[in-house]
């Protein structure tokens, strides 16, 4: 007698198996959703802001450099003095900032992606 089902429990039992696999295949898709929208809302605020921010250096930068040529007596030195400025900037952030960047980026990518799958496994 216990034998004569055996049959139709092997086959709810795979069933069942399948189901699960789809629940988790659905699952890790709205984990990837969830992650890629972090992501995208991340990326596009720091555009914007990045956006503002490098208007109010514009704006600064020829304020200044109008400034220090007026000071000067002669407005081009004082652009010259600008240009120069970030030229060195832009060495020095070629220079130190890919590590540091990157070493940024590492940290908040894990942040998201390895502590809440560790979060929600306690």
């Amino acid at each position: 007698m216990p034998y004569r089902n055996f049959g139709d429990n092997l086959h709810e039992i795979g069933d069942k198996i399948v189901e699960y696999g789809e629940y988790k295949l659905d699952y890790y898709k709205l984990l990837l959703y969830k992650a890629v929208m972090k992501m995208a809302r991340s990326f596009f605020f720091t555009l914007l802001f990045g956006a503002i921010l490098l208007l109010i250096f514009f704006f600064l930068s020829f304020g200044l450099a109008r400034l220090i040529g007026e000071a000067l007596g002669n407005v081009a030195y004082g652009y010259f003095i600008m240009a120069g400025f970030y030229l060195l900037l832009l060495i020095l952030v070629s220079a130190f900032g890919k590590k540091i960047l990157e070493r940024k980026i590492l940290m908040k990518t894990s942040e998201w992606f390895v502590h809440e799958e560790y979060k929600r496994e306690k």
